[in-house]
């Protein structure tokens, strides 16, 4: 679809779609006639609550993601997305905050999950020094997968209730450069921000258990070939302890082959400064 097309039928995605990374670009093709019909639901107004419209549109929806789509939406909830499941736990939805300098990464997801997607971006909670950003989805049952993926097997499913994230056992084979990028731009950064820092990066996964955050190293380390290890960082406000996945400045290098075209360019600050010449990624990126 051109770009005149895509602002034709929605200037808000066609906005979103500006933000796509090079390699995105024609990989995440927007169908037409659906979003012709999201137009036409959300002009009406009834695409708010479960009105008619709403549960007729909800029908010509795919019933699973594309494989684009799952990784992403795979890298979104290692970071800070969530799953919320419905009144009879059949189809859920997704939720995510980030800061306002996190905008790319939201119209990346709001561009990637479009046809499920009616309000955009919203902004959230005022910080001292940055504003929150929220984006949803509706609740639907393509992203089930999603939920099965990271629902503890042990914790039966509440209606209504958002997901305590686990992470299973086979996450490697999710983990795929798309995945991590996503997650990597959402939670993940330099080891250190100042000049010559060094080019160690992390992913903040204090939001897991140890077990879960070795099991994350060891797909990392596994799929990648990365030196990856859990690193202590303290312990939260219920007095539990917290990990970070440190990934060594010898990965850097792979790391950047494998991950980096898939990041925009607001969110290079988060790569470490290269410091030698002959590196693969050069200081234009």
């Amino acid at each position: 679809m051109s770009v005149q097309r895509l602002e034709e039928i929605s200037p808000r995605i066609a906005e979103f779609a500006a933000y796509l990374p090079i390699v995105l670009i024609g990989s995440v093709e927007q169908d037409i006639e659906l979003l012709e019909k999201r137009e036409a639901l959300i002009a009406s107004g009834k695409h708010k609550g479960n009105t008619r419209e709403s549960k007729e549109y909800k029908t010509f929806l795919p019933q699973e993601c594309t494989t684009i789509q799952f990784e992403w939406a795979v890298g979104m909830i290692l970071s800070d997305a969530s799953l919320q499941y419905n009144t009879n736990c059949k189809s859920c939805r997704l939720k995510m905050q980030q800061v306002d300098y996190h905008y790319a990464f939201m119209a990346i997801s709001c561009y990637v999950l479009a046809p499920w997607i009616y309000e955009g971006i919203s902004a959230g909670k005022q910080r001292e020094k940055s504003v929150m950003h929220e984006m949803q989805t509706i609740t639907h049952v393509a992203f089930m997968p999603l939920a099965d993926l990271f629902q503890n097997p042990c914790v039966q499913k509440r209606k209504n209730a958002v997901i305590s994230k686990v992470i299973s056992p086979n996450i490697e084979k999710y983990l795929t450069p798309l995945c991590v990028a996503a997650w990597f731009m959402g939670d993940g950064g330099r080891q250190c921000y100042k000049e010559n820092g060094g080019k160690g990066l992390q992913f903040h996964t204090q939001g897991f258990t140890e077990a879960d955050v070795q099991m994350l190293v060891s797909a990392l380390s596994n799929r990648y070939g990365w030196k990856t290890k859990a690193t202590f960082d303290g312990k939260n406000k219920k007095g539990q302890e917290t990990f970070l996945i440190s990934v060594s400045g010898e990965s850097f290098d792979s790391f950047v082959h494998h991950i980096s075209p898939f990041i925009p360019d607001s969110f290079k600050y988060k790569l470490p400064d290269v410091r030698k010449p002959k590196s693969r990624f050069k200081k234009e990126y």
